[in-house]
């Protein structure tokens, strides 16, 4: 038991402890990232084994050849796999096994480099062959430790299967320069452990420092909820899925009715309060799966996703009755009533169209008397587009002499007589006709 203990903390001290499921497929996306370095890596040790075996006249070097051609084929042949395929940074169990894929061929090269130092250094010690070995041999170590130092297990994972079979064969074979490597190479192989472990540390550190700075980034620091940019990129990207997959997404804004009372008779700290207990309560109406996110002082929204249009009426209902029980606050009880407006997409609806509607929606349920909930229909548009286009002619009615008045007697019942008159005004409008007043005066 101690020793499962010991192994598991020895393994998870190399650098398994990683903290997050995206920094682990960025480290293993990294370790496919350098197809150039590999492939001449394997060129480079077939031209040095095929020199030894040209040098030495020892047939053994052809399977050192074989070894080193096979292992390089599967490297460069798992790389152009991997680029091949698309990969999401959430499947864990694939980042795993593509990990353990690059882990096999790099220790496999490693322990080929290690046991062809090995041999040479058994069968011809003191030969230029050796010589031009060991210069390799070790040039791979140093080599190696650097180019992974990010990934502890990695680097010292090859390291340790080149360096031990090369330095037994060194001490196999006793002389001053042997001994001196070996004990160069134990020395070595101790700072590469300590250096490649406090690089990744760094570099851990400083994701999960950014991580931190980017959920700063994305919430609001008085609820907690999503803050508005963050909320709008999550729904650009759920609106480019659905116009593939067809699901349904809605869009629900919601408005506190009368909040502006409670800010200024209680104050602000007690008004924070309540936005806090209000997101709770948003948080507490939705699925896990929807997102709730504070856009401004009292407006709050709500993205379904993946629904029907009956569970989006439930939910919709439920935030807004969320709000029929007073918000405590102290000694005092507060009345925040809830305006709630909502529209829903179909695949090709666009951002802006959707944030429109529901707006538009929220616009009229507080037309119609506050605490109300209003779906978006095409005809709120069209009374929408109407008013603004109403709008913007009446600034040139004036001028361009569109408005008329009219007399209305009043006659007195008793003598029938006329005593005075009221005055109307009519609008002549160019396109529409005669505009009532009960459209424009509104306005």
């Amino acid at each position: 038991m101690q020793h499962a203990t010991a192994k598991a903390a020895v393994i998870e001290w190399l650098d398994l402890a990683i903290p997050d499921q995206q920094l682990h497929f960025e480290l293993v996306q990294a370790l496919y990232g350098t197809p150039k370095s590999i492939l001449g890596a394997t060129v480079a040790a077939l031209g040095i084994i095929a020199i030894t075996a040209f040098m030495t006249g020892d047939y053994a070097y052809g399977w050192f050849f074989a070894g080193f051609l096979l292992v390089g084929a599967v490297r460069n042949g798992l790389i152009v796999l991997r680029r091949a395929r698309q990969h999401s940074a959430d499947d864990s169990a694939a980042t795993i096994r593509w990990e353990r894929r690059a882990l096999a061929g790099a220790w496999a090269f490693a322990l080929l480099v290690g046991v062809a130092g090995a041999y040479t250094v058994i069968a011809h010690p003191g030969a230029d062959a050796e010589l031009l070995v060991n210069c390799c041999v070790m040039g791979y170590i140093a080599g190696i430790s650097s180019r992974n130092a990010s990934r502890p297990i990695i680097s010292i994972g090859q390291v340790s299967l080149t360096a031990i079979p090369f330095a037994l064969a060194l001490l196999a074979r006793p002389n001053v320069v042997h001994v001196v490597l070996a004990v160069f190479l134990a020395v070595l192989f101790i700072s590469i452990v300590m250096i490649c472990r406090a690089v990744f540390e760094n570099i851990v550190s400083r994701h999960t420092a950014f991580r931190k700075i980017e959920l700063i980034a994305q919430r609001d620091p008085l609820t907690d909820l999503l803050n508005r940019s963050a909320f709008i990129d999550l729904l650009q990207s759920r609106l480019e899925s659905i116009a593939k997959t067809g699901e349904t997404v809605a869009l629900v804004l919601i408005d506190l009715d009368r909040f502006k009372d409670v800010n200024d008779t209680f104050g602000h700290q007690t008004g924070d309060v309540v936005l806090k207990k209000v997101g709770d309560r948003i948080r507490s109406a939705v699925r896990p799966r929807d997102e709730v996110a504070r856009i401004g002082g009292d407006e709050f929204i709500v993205m379904l996703s993946d629904t029907s249009e009956d569970e989006i009426h439930a939910v919709t209902r439920r935030i807004f009755t969320s709000f029929s029980d007073p918000i405590k606050v102290g000694m005092t009880r507060h009345f925040c009533g809830a305006s709630v407006g909502y529209a829903i997409a179909q695949g090709g609806t666009t951002l802006d169209v959707l944030f429109r509607n529901a707006d538009l929606a929220l616009y009229e349920a507080k037309q119609a008397g506050r605490a109300q909930i209003v779906r978006h229909t095409a005809g709120i548009t069209e009374r929408y587009d109407r008013r603004i286009e109403l709008e913007h002619d009446l600034q040139h009615a004036l001028q361009n002499d569109e408005f008329e008045l009219v007399y209305q007697p009043i006659v007195d019942p008793r003598s029938r007589r006329a005593i005075c008159c009221e005055a109307l005004l009519r609008w002549n409008h160019p396109k529409r006709g005669q505009i009532s007043p009960v459209e424009f005066i509104p306005i």
